[in-house]
């Protein structure tokens, strides 16, 4: 009907959705958009209304506006937010949910107004509170999680303190310090609901290799719950570092659990974290292929072959070459300089160490690190985040790329559901298959290409680390954390090294004593608040 009014019919129209009425304030639904603007004012009289229903239709009335795109009806909608009626603060938030991005400059009123009702009396609200929270918060929002925080480390109620703690997983960033401690708190509490969230969390946005939160982990593998030692199982599988004793230990205690499915998910992470050559381990899973229980036996099948030793001749790695910088023209021109290196890859002053660390295509540089730093994280802020307030020069043409035992880890992770070319397409879609193929087998990974990432034997996901690091194009700078950690093996770190001598690009080798280490001339020697450079013999 309203769409078939005549020109100059809008007093008529007014006059007509005026009443007070329910059924006056359902039509405004059914106006068509050449009276949009009535329609919202109409609904903005409504949405006073004392009338529950009223308010209801109002308010879906006034989101058809906000969805034609009008400006500023987001804050009308923002205010039945806080009805005092849940139906309508739950649709009220679920509309702004998806109504707005990130970007929105009303993003930030809207996640205001999620944090005041985090902990709404109405289940459902708060459900549409997470939602709200994930979809326009940034992740690690301060506010945010100040918030979540306060929840879970003082509410009494134990389905609060679990929610936030689902909320905190959904909405901070891996590795944010003030998240996972407090989820590390959370593991101690009261309600096995908690702590089995809590554990699940720390999964989901701990730092790989996260050598403090695999200790806190291994230290409440005796909870009476199974739910929670398999979530345990599952995280260590996650953040454990490869071969971490404590870890090994924690996961060999549960192989016996009476619980088939803790059982099952120990054999998994003992799989995923062993070295092949841990005769105890390989012992204890041989055992549980005798298990009564047939999925225990297959997992033991499965981890076993995840455990064998790579192949002795193993194929060969080509490392495609980087590509000439416009306006470099020697291979020796400095790409990349800092003054100095501290704990943790936080740079020192020059009153520290006048020594600056310099990389171009011809460096070969050896960094000695002392055991109490942190290898991983060091590398990874030299190739992409050293603070641009102190002095650090970076060329801005050349690619950094930095390949670590936390990198590998990261992508079996989250990658551990696609193949090899699947991963390589995520990574550059605009690329072609066949440069995806021709490129996986480079680096001998031919016969792999369709093989699912966490199939894949630790030999192979290593290779699989570096094809992506080169991928779509070469870096002129390659760091590398230690790569006997990452499961090559002696004849694929042999591949590695030969692959390095030909590779035009500059590397900086983060490792111990090693027989890749002695083909390095430049050497650097990192401690606690000291660098010092010693100059080697070429070889």
């Amino acid at each position: 009907m309203w769409s078939a009014l005549p020109e100059g019919a809008d007093q008529y129209v007014i006059a007509c959705m005026g009443g007070p009425s329910l059924m006056d304030t359902m039509m405004l639904r059914q106006v068509s958009h050449r009276f949009l603007y009535l329609a919202e004012k109409a609904a903005e009289q409504h949405l006073e209304s004392e009338d529950v229903s009223v308010r209801l239709e109002a308010l879906k009335a006034y989101i058809s506006v906000a969805e034609s795109g009008k400006i500023g009806a987001i804050q009308g909608i923002l205010g039945r937010a806080e009805d005092q009626d849940a139906a309508l603060r739950q649709h009220a938030l679920g509309a702004v949910s998806y109504l707005l991005t990130k970007a929105d400059p009303d993003a930030p009123a809207a996640v205001a107004v999620g944090i005041k009702l985090l902990c709404d009396e109405n289940s459902a609200v708060r459900q549409a509170v997470r939602l709200l929270l994930c979809a326009l918060a940034e992740k690690s929002n301060p506010k945010v999680l100040a918030a979540l925080v306060a929840v879970i480390r003082s509410d009494p109620k134990e389905c609060l303190r679990q929610e936030a703690v689902e909320t905190l997983a959904a909405t901070a960033l891996r590795g944010d310090v003030n998240a996972v401690e407090a989820l590390r708190g959370s593991l101690d509490d009261v309600s096995l609901a908690v702590r089995c969230e809590a554990v699940a969390a720390l999964g989901d946005i701990s730092d790989f290799c996260d050598q403090a939160i695999t200790s806190a982990l291994c230290t409440h593998y005796a909870d009476p719950s199974p739910s929670i030692r398999c979530a345990l199982a599952h995280a260590s599988a996650i953040l454990a570092p490869w071969g971490d004793s404590a870890t090994i230990d924690a996961l060999l205690s549960i192989l016996g659990d009476s619980h088939p499915d803790v059982r099952v998910r120990g054999i998994a992470a003992l799989g995923a974290l062993a070295e092949p050559s841990d005769e105890v381990v390989l012992a204890a899973i041989s055992a549980c292929e005798q298990d009564t229980n047939e999925s225990v036996c297959d997992a033991a099948k499965t981890a076993l072959k995840m455990l064998a030793a790579p192949d002795v001749n193993e194929p060969a790695i080509v490392l495609p070459q980087p590509c000439n910088i416009e306006g470099v023209k020697s291979k020796k021109a400095t790409l990349f300089s800092v003054e100095s290196l501290g704990r943790q890859g936080a740079l020192l002053s020059a009153k520290a160490s006048a020594e600056r660390l310099c990389l171009s295509r011809a460096s070969r540089v050896l960094l000695n690190v002392d055991d109490g730093l942190d290898r991983s994280r060091l590398l990874e802020r030299l190739a992409s985040e050293l603070p641009a307030t102190l002095e650090v020069y970076r060329h801005p043409r050349a690619r950094f790329i930095s390949v670590t035992e936390r990198s590998v880890r990261q992508l079996y992770h989250e990658h551990s559901g696609r193949t090899g070319l699947e991963v390589l397409t995520a990574l550059a879609p605009k690329q072609s298959l066949e440069d995806a193929e021709d490129h996986l087998a480079q680096f001998g990974l031919a016969d792999k290409k369709s093989s699912l990432v966490r199939s894949l034997h630790r030999s192979d996901l290593a290779r699989l680390s570096l094809a992506a690091a080169f991928w779509p194009v070469a870096p002129h700078i390659l760091l590398l954390d230690d790569p006997g950690r990452w499961g090559l093996g002696d004849s694929g770190l042999a591949c590695l090294s030969s692959a390095l001598q030909i590779f035009s690009g500059g590397v900086l080798l983060a490792s111990g004593d090693s027989e890749l280490a002695k083909t390095f001339a430049d050497r650097w020697t990192i401690g606690d608040g000291f660098v010092q450079r010693e100059i080697l013999g070429a070889h």
